[in-house]
């Protein structure tokens, strides 16, 4: 951006930078030649992309693969009604074209794997997460600590929400606070758990600000802390975080990205499978694995499934939606038919010990086969069931072989049927998608 002049309409536009102390000219022309990514343009994003196209941030890359409904609207404010049924890159790209035609907006329609994201992040000055998608936090946080790219994050739920700035080889990475993915992946989204329709504009606005000081080199960014906004309470409260020395990702002696070529070849660290289809880091895999027929094949096991690998019958159903949600969307008739037994243990970001012993006693020999609204909180509490099982026959093969040993006979049917026929144990799946995907 040029020198303001008074018939410059960008003199006009930007006025009140201009004026303000330690931004000025300087601070609008380095908004002006940044670009930024913005991962998701729903709730979040709105706020994101329209407070930085009104304050002159050159270009924007947008990426969402979703089409604006109509139950987007009271929170997700860049969109209309006119919109609906639109992808909503396009419905940005408009919205911003109307508002600011000196901002460039490259849509993206298109859903984050692990190597667009490191493609993207690597031609960008800013990184903002505006998903609701754990997957897609830890790989942003991942390919920005490789590259040395600031992300700013945010997540909602209900009443609040939380935000946090990434600044690699400065401040701690997310994986520093938040080390371990599993622990989070439960947690309802929004879909599942409602949010107030004006705490997103809150959080993004939150959000904006911090990259606007790192596009233009103002201020302190809010890297060392994690801000909790409360808006029933009308709180804000800063939880003081620290790096890691030991974070596998930023730490001072990670290895995670050792052995990087370019920008293949990167590993999963432990307990990570394949995000995207992609390969490398990132993406929140089921504890357990498929067996040859996509199922899980042993004791403890845990595998997704859709309707084609229904079991027949003889199966346990546990559906880990809250009392709210059932009574709104009831399982639909085909997913019981064959079910031994159906009953709702609501999933919220975890089960007491209590709970998960109600749960588990009733595996044996039979499947158990979990349902949420859109497949993360069953998967979660599907891989917490599969490795309580695990644990629970290894305990139990550990207690034959001492029985064994001391000449005593094993119990009949402990490990095969009172007629020497061998059973299966029972396998822990949980509904790939949740309702949305199978309904």
């Amino acid at each position: 951006m040029r020198d303001a002049r008074p018939d410059d309409p960008g003199a006009r536009r930007y006025a009140r930078h201009h004026s303000l102390a330690g931004f000025g000219v300087t601070g609008q022309r380095r908004l002006a030649a940044a670009r930024v990514l913005v991962v998701g343009a729903g709730g979040l994003g709105s706020p994101v992309i329209s407070s930085l196209a009104g304050c002159g941030v050159g270009h924007l890359v947008v990426m969402d693969p979703d089409v604006v409904e109509i139950s987007n609207l009271p929170r997700q404010l860049i969109h209309t009604e006119a919109a609906i049924g639109t992808a909503k890159v396009t419905s940005v790209q408009r919205a911003v074209a109307a508002q600011n035609s000196g901002v460039e907006v490259s849509a993206l329609p298109e859903r984050l794997s692990v190597t667009r994201a490191l493609e993207l992040v690597a031609e960008v000055d800013v990184v903002v997460d505006c998903t609701d998608s754990i997957e897609a936090r830890y790989v942003l946080n991942d390919a920005c600590v490789l590259l040395g790219v600031p992300l700013v994050w945010a997540s909602i739920a209900q009443y609040a929400g939380q935000f946090g700035v990434v600044e690699p080889a400065v401040g701690p990475c997310y994986r520093c606070v938040f080390p371990d993915p599993q622990a989070v992946a439960g947690l309802a989204t929004c879909e599942e758990a409602g949010v107030l329709g004006v705490l997103p504009g809150v959080l993004g606005a939150m959000q904006a600000v911090e990259v606007i000081k790192l596009c233009s080199g103002i201020g302190a960014p809010a890297r060392d802390a994690i801000r909790l906004y409360d808006a029933l309470g009308a709180t804000m409260a800063t939880l003081p975080v620290a790096r890691d020395p030991e974070c596998g990702v930023c730490g001072l002696e990670a290895g995670y990205f050792e052995g990087v070529a370019g920008l293949e070849g990167v590993d999963a660290p432990p307990g990570f499978a394949d995000f995207g289809g992609s390969g490398g880091f990132g993406g929140l895999g089921a504890a357990g694995g498929p067996g040859a027929d996509g199922r899980a094949a042993a004791s403890g096991a845990v595998a997704e499934i859709g309707p084609q690998e229904w079991p027949d019958a003889g199966f346990v159903l546990v559906d880990v939606r809250n009392p709210d949600e059932v009574e709104a969307a009831p399982l639909p008739p085909w997913m019981t038919v064959g079910a031994d037994e159906t009953f709702v243990e609501p999933w919220a970001g975890g089960w007491n010990e209590t709970t998960r012993a109600s749960v588990h006693a009733r595996v044996g020999e039979r499947d158990v086969v979990l349902v949420c609204a859109r497949g993360a909180r069953s998967r979660a509490a599907a891989g917490v069931l599969g490795a309580s099982a695990s644990a629970s026959a290894m305990e139990h093969a550990a207690a034959s072989g001492r029985e064994a040993a001391s000449g005593q006979e094993a119990t009949p049917g402990d490990d095969a049927a009172a007629d020497g026929s061998s059973r299966r144990p029972g396998r822990i799946l949980s509904v790939r998608g949740g309702l949305a995907a199978a309904s």
